[in-house]
């Protein structure tokens, strides 16, 4: 096994892979538990890297290799730990993602409400890391709270939507089609969270001002099939309101 110290992260996680292909499990375990603890300090821009890549892979590992589920556990408790302890939004983050990976996010959801009761302050920091595992518990309400009408937030969810189909036409070409598909599915997917937040809040005007834009965005793009599929799928007022929403089907 390598020496604890590692000075290049990009390193230290292309061995981890290395070592969990040759089932060197603890070797593997080792530089994933490094590059978690380690990567941020010597350089900021690993965080994403460090949320995403090294947990799941962490994750994978756990399935085959008990020890590699006991310390992802531990790091969970360990950032729990640190945030109550110091309100800080990152131990919040750390702590909502390694729930995330560990299929446990609904412990970081009741944290989250806890502090959402008692600390508007707080609980507005630390929303951003939970509000995945919040619409996907259809708790409309609290979102709304946080997100409004989500108008913000769709502008922001369509400009990533550029940049990774972008990124994905010019490094794969044609061969980045599947890659693309779940850019789409996760697209969609939030799409249909904030109109879902304005139907249970039953805001008319704020759905069809979302639902516009979507549709304008999506066929300007040449996504039409992308609309098509979230107008199916959205929530709809009944036909007695007498509000139409684009394509003039009624809600």
């Amino acid at each position: 096994m390598e020496n604890k110290i590692q000075e290049n992260p990009s390193e230290a996680i292309k061995t981890a892979r290395n070592y969990f292909k040759e089932k060197n499990y603890p070797g593997a375990l080792e530089r994933y538990k490094w590059f978690f603890e380690n990567s941020i300090i010597i350089d900021r821009a690993y965080i994403g890297v460090r949320l995403s890549y090294c947990l799941d892979e962490w994750a994978d590992l756990a399935k085959v290799y008990p020890l590699a589920m006991d310390t992802l556990v531990e790091q969970k408790n360990i950032a729990l730990n640190n945030f109550n302890k110091t309100n800080s939004a990152d131990s919040f983050n750390d702590y909502a993602s390694v729930c995330e990976y560990l299929q446990c996010s609904e412990e970081a959801v009741m944290v989250f409400k806890n502090i959402h009761n008692i600390n508007s302050t707080l609980s507005k920091k630390i929303f951003r890391s939970v509000s995945d595992a919040l619409l996907r518990n259809k708790e409309w309400n609290i979102c709304r709270e946080y997100i409004g009408n989500g108008l913000q937030k769709y502008e922001n969810l369509i400009k990533l939507f550029d940049h990774i189909t972008q990124s994905i036409k010019e490094k794969f070409g044609a061969e980045g089609r599947e890659i693309e598909k779940d850019s789409v599915e996760k697209t969609k997917e939030e799409c249909l969270w904030l109109l879902n937040i304005n139907f249970h809040a039953d805001d008319k005007n704020g759905y069809i001002i979302l639902l516009e834009k979507m549709q304008a965005d999506f066929e300007h793009r040449g996504y039409d099939n992308i609309y098509n599929e979230i107008l199916n799928d959205a929530p709809k007022w009944p036909r007695s309101c007498g509000q139409k929403i684009p394509n003039d089907s009624m809600m």
